[in-house]
């Protein structure tokens, strides 16, 4: 079967009543060929109808990431469904103004859709998840019964909160509070050798700092470009601590990591929903720290190696539970069907979360990547039939 765009209205060639979105809609049936075309596996309805939505681009129709968007796009394609990504502004009541993926002119196309089956959020920054024209869409949704995943972006003090209520996680979380006074500071720091400074809306590293107490009794401050030794008390909290109480931060324990050839690796784990109860692991990537040991993150120096590199293969059994842990524990507060989880081992052995992601980045890995796409286009079906 196939769809032809006919001035930004979508219409097929099958002789059969076919029928697509949250309101079952007709397409109009007209076998004569258009500029534009898309082809999808033979069904009497076109399903799930998947929303990708994201934000405005300055130069094109849309942000994000489009060649991860065509992904989806064809995936759904080829198991009788369809995608379409779409900025807030352009929701109506009625129907949707957004984007398709032509694969026969590799280029973008603009028409007009149904309302979807569900919505997908990939809206590339915290802040516009705030304005109105969002709200708007996800209340539509939650009034009209579309699943609408994932909510937002997670604060971090939030995601610790909310693990540390799952009692079976306490093991595996480094103590993490929410740096508001300077007695949180002193608190910490009086407990454990070394301890994080990261920003609550923080991502790939940006703005932490490593801060411990040498030797001589003074301190010492490392970030992702510098360290700083041998600082007095007055000058670590008027230059470094002070300022941050008012920006949102959080303090952590710091955790001895465990070294590979001679240098810290934390794993990155990508998660996904199968169904109401359950969340697997689509897979676990490596990532070690080469110029810097703040952090592992690629942007900041850190390099890419392969899980199966390395000899702690026994690990995979402790990742799975806990992606399973984490996802159950979140998905009692927000409407999440994937996340990434970044996880440290300790020179004891042990493992701890570290940081949890909502809006996933791309994985380099192209296993991965695949591993993850067919789960994703498997939990829009779960979606779609468990909505209806």
């Amino acid at each position: 079967m196939k769809q032809y765009l006919q001035d930004y209205k979508w219409t097929t060639d099958s002789p059969l009543p076919v029928t697509w979105g949250k309101k079952a809609e007709v397409v109009l049936h007209s076998p004569s060929l258009t500029t534009h075309s898309l082809s999808i596996t033979q069904t009497e309805k076109i399903q799930p109808l998947v929303g990708i939505i994201t934000s405005n681009h300055k130069t094109r129709g849309f942000a994000g990431n489009a060649a991860a968007f065509q992904r989806i796009q064809l995936a759904l394609q080829q198991t009788g469904g369809l995608s379409y990504v779409f900025t807030p502004s352009e929701w109506r009541h009625d129907e949707v103004t957004g984007y398709v993926y032509d694969f026969r002119q590799n280029k973008w196309v603009e028409g007009h859709f149904p309302i979807p089956d569900l919505v997908y959020n990939r809206i590339p920054f915290r802040a516009q998840e705030q304005f109105d024209d969002v709200q708007y869409v996800k209340e539509y949704c939650q009034l009209q019964n579309i699943p609408y995943f994932n909510d937002s972006f997670l604060r971090k003090e939030q995601v610790f909160q909310w693990l540390s209520q799952n009692p079976a996680l306490l093991p595996h979380l480094p103590e993490t509070r929410i740096l508001s006074k300077l007695e949180d500071f002193q608190y910490m720091v009086k407990k454990y050798e070394q301890i994080y400074l990261k920003p609550s809306k923080g991502k790939k590293g940006k703005g932490i700092y490593v801060i411990n107490k040498n030797e001589r009794q003074l301190w010492n401050v490392k970030t992702v470009q510098d360290s700083h030794l041998n600082l007095s008390m007055d000058t670590l909290l008027d230059d470094w601590v002070l300022p941050t109480i008012t920006k949102n931060y959080i303090i952590q324990q710091a955790i001895s990591p465990l070294k590979w050839n001679g240098a810290r690796f934390d794993y990155r784990v990508l998660v996904h929903r199968k169904n109401q109860e359950e969340f697997i692991v689509s897979g676990i990537g490596v990532r070690q720290s080469q110029l810097q040991d703040v952090t592992t993150h690629v942007p900041t120096g850190g390099k890419i190696i392969s899980f199966h590199d390395l000899p702690y293969q026994k690990d995979k059994e402790v990742i799975t539970w806990l992606a399973n842990e984490v996802g159950r524990s979140l998905a009692q507060h927000l409407h999440i069907g994937e996340f990434s989880i970044d996880i440290g081992k300790c020179k004891k052995g042990n493992l701890y979360v570290f940081e949890v992601n909502s809006k996933p980045m791309v994985f380099d890995e192209d296993d991965i990547r695949r591993n993850g796409l067919t789960n994703l286009i498997s939990y829009f079906g779960f979606l779609n039939e468990s909505s209806k």
